[in-house]
Parts: structure tokens; sequence; C-alpha cells
């Protein structure tokens, strides 16, 4: 159901559509992107500074852009560091798992979303955007969230970002009702009925619309990894609280990092 012809609170959004998926329009400030790591998009986001680099000349392709510095220098350790947990709120079983392993709070404790399956899951869609690519086999998979990431796949990732950067300046966003049709993401949401979006499709599409200077973007309450609604009261409920994963301190400071815009590498400058 398309309500983007206003904003509306996600919510409201989700009862007016009944059983069928919202679409509403959403400030851009209210966006938050690269999965886990959490990056306003209106505020040093990686794809956003690659884009108005290469616009302005200040780089050509991904040797030299911010996109390359971010995974030079963000190549965390563990699933603790992924998450941008404090030393304060340490946890045996986040530092026991990889990267690749993490996983959100709210997320559910099944199928791909156990971290122990993560990884098969996040380099099987690596190594398809390998071969959509044209890129050889033999690179070794990786997802543009952190580094390390290859030279080759980087060139790759920032045509893709400048080609869809030309064409939407050409002819502007526009949305449609297929598969893919929309930036998609699930709504957090605090007490006070603030609401931040996470995105979990779309990411090149918001950062363009974002370096052209849109201020609000049509966006699609749809999650294939958790609810489309999250609610922050609802803590103690969240899948991966309840499986011991995580404290309840550990999943709020993980929640209102990412709904503050304070990415998992805030404080490395690239």
């Amino acid at each position: 159901m398309d309500l983007s012809d206003s904003i509306i609170h996600p919510i409201d959004a989700v009862y007016m559509a009944h059983q069928s998926i919202p679409v509403i329009q959403v400030p851009i400030t209210n966006c938050r992107g690269f999965q886990i790591v959490g990056f306003n998009f209106s505020y040093n986001h990686p794809f956003v500074n690659t884009l108005i680099a290469l616009k302005n000349g200040k780089c050509s392709g991904y040797q030299g852009s911010p996109l390359q510095k971010y995974h030079q220098l963000f190549q965390p350790a563990d699933a603790f560091d992924v998450l941008g947990l404090s030393e304060k709120f340490g946890s045996d079983r986040l530092r026991s798992l990889t990267p690749l392993e993490a996983v959100l709070p709210w997320w559910p404790d099944i199928g791909h979303l156990m971290p122990e399956n993560r990884p098969r899951a996040i380099l099987s869609t690596a190594k398809k955007e390998i071969r959509s690519a044209n890129l050889p086999p033999s690179i070794q998979p990786a997802m543009y969230w952190y580094g390390p990431f290859s030279n080759l796949q980087g060139e790759a990732e920032i045509k893709r970002l400048f080609d869809l950067y030309h064409k939407i300046d050409k002819h502007g966003f526009q949305r449609n009702n297929n598969k893919d049709g929309d930036i998609c993401g699930a709504a957090l949401v605090r007490p006070d009925g603030s609401f931040r979006i996470l995105l979990n499709g779309g990411e090149h599409r918001a950062a363009i619309t974002t370096a052209l200077g849109y201020a609000q973007i049509p966006v699609r309450l749809y999650s294939p990894v958790s609810r489309n609604i999250i609610l922050r009261a609802d803590v103690e409920k969240w899948p991966q609280v309840r499986s011991g994963l995580f404290s309840v301190s550990q999943a709020l400071m993980v929640f209102d990092r990412i709904f503050e815009g304070r990415p998992s590498s805030d404080g490395f400058k690239f």
C-alpha cells in the first residue's frame, strides 16, 4: 500500500495497511545503513562521501575513495567490534563470534539468522555479487559493510554506485511495486514515538538520493530478517535477548547506537 504522499508514522502505516506492506515517506535523516554498522545517511556515510568525492573530482574510482579508506580502517576482529559494544559491556559469547556471525538482538534465533549460520548466508550473497559483476571467482567474497575488501570488488562497487547515480540524477528516483522496487527497512521505535529506519534493501539508492540532495525518500516497511516494527520497550522479548546472546543492557546499547546514527566504526576518520 503506497502511503508515501505524506509522512506517516510507521506504526500508523502498519495499521492502515492491514495485511498489505506499507510504503511511507521517510526523512533521510531518519534512515540508517550498512546493516549492523548503522550509518546515518546524512552524516559521514561511506557511499555518500564517495559519490560526492567522485562528483567533485577528488577520486576517480575505488582507489583513494572514502569507501576504500573506510574498508582499510574498519576491519573488526569479532562480533563485539562490529556491534560497537564498549568494554564495559563485554560478553564472552560475543567475543567468541566472528564479524560474519554478528546478529542484531531483535533478529529471530532461527535458520540463517542464527550466528553459526550467518557466514554461509552472507558469503553466498557476496558470491552472487561477484558473479553479477563478472569478477574472477577466485576473489575472496566480502560485503561492503566493513573491510577487508578487495580492490577489484571495490571498483565494481563504485561502478555500480556511480552508474545508478547518473540514472537517478537524469530520471529522478522512481519506485515500483516489484520485489526490488523500493528501498526497504524496519522501523526502530522509542517509547516517545520517535523512529528511525534501518535499511535492509536499497542502500545504494538511499545513498544516491542523499548525495543528490533529497530530503526524504519512500521506504517500504519490510524486513526479511525481522519484524517491520522494532519497539525498544520490548527489549526483553527480543529473540537474541531471550536466547542469552545479549543482555538487556547490551541489546539497548546496540539499539540506541543505531537509532542515534553512531556507527560502530565511529572514531575512524575516512
